[in-house]
């Protein structure tokens, strides 16, 4: 914002005659400008799947004048998005971005990238399975059924569903019981292509690959 003060002197001459008199006109100009508009969104962060980290550096903002107002975009994960230190908890990686606003209507943008990590399900041990665990059907139009064999007696597994790209779509945790184990799946509306379900629990490690139509 420029702030100015400004010092006039009018020219007048007095012609010859009567006084032999001219005046010189004289500007001043004295300039305010406050500092420039600085926006920090603080340092790119990584968290584990269902992990949360807080945005913003140190100083989010500095420099222009007065009180600033701040809006983060998108707000998507996010507890607040219209404070300086927001807390992220975003299910995929996401760029947020910062923006700040002072009275004058000076703005600026910064943007902070959340990348959340999830295992790699090709790197994912498929582990002794005496219970003879299986899908079907599979291709699937994203209705299964997970079965065993055998009992596998009382134990929670956890099943959870990844994409080619590591990015978890669905989790469901199953108590599996004295009988043969029989569950019924129905993941909600993806693209189809391969995905990758795992199944984890007591002494349990096991990853399917299981292609959507």
């Amino acid at each position: 914002m420029l702030h100015m003060k400004c010092y006039y002197l009018l020219p007048f001459l007095l012609l010859p005659g009567t006084l032999r008199c001219a005046a010189q006109s004289t500007l001043r100009f004295t300039l305010r400008q406050s500092p420039l508009l600085v926006v920090d969104a603080g340092a790119d962060q990584t968290i584990p799947q269902g992990g949360r980290v807080v945005l913003g550096g140190a100083l989010p903002a500095s420099g222009g004048s007065g009180t600033f107002a701040y809006a983060w975009t998108p707000a998507t994960g996010l507890d607040r998005s219209d404070v300086p230190h927001p807390t992220a908890s975003p299910n995929q990686t996401t760029t947020y971005t910062l923006t700040v606003t002072d009275p004058g209507s000076c703005q600026k943008e910064a943007r902070v990238t959340v990348t959340v990590s999830t295992p790699t399900p090709t790197a994912m041990a498929a582990a002794w399975d005496p219970w003879g665990l299986h899908l079907f059907p599979n291709p699937t139009h994203g209705v299964f059924t997970l079965a065993s064999e055998h009992p596998m007696g009382t134990k929670i597994l956890l099943l959870a569903v990844y994409s080619v790209l590591g990015q978890r779509v669905y989790a469901e945790s199953i108590l599996a019981g004295s009988h043969k184990l029989e569950q019924l799946i129905q993941l909600p509306p993806q693209a189809a292509g391969l995905y990758f379900v795992q199944i984890t629990g007591q002494d349990v490690n096991r990853v399917f690959r299981l292609q959507v139509q």
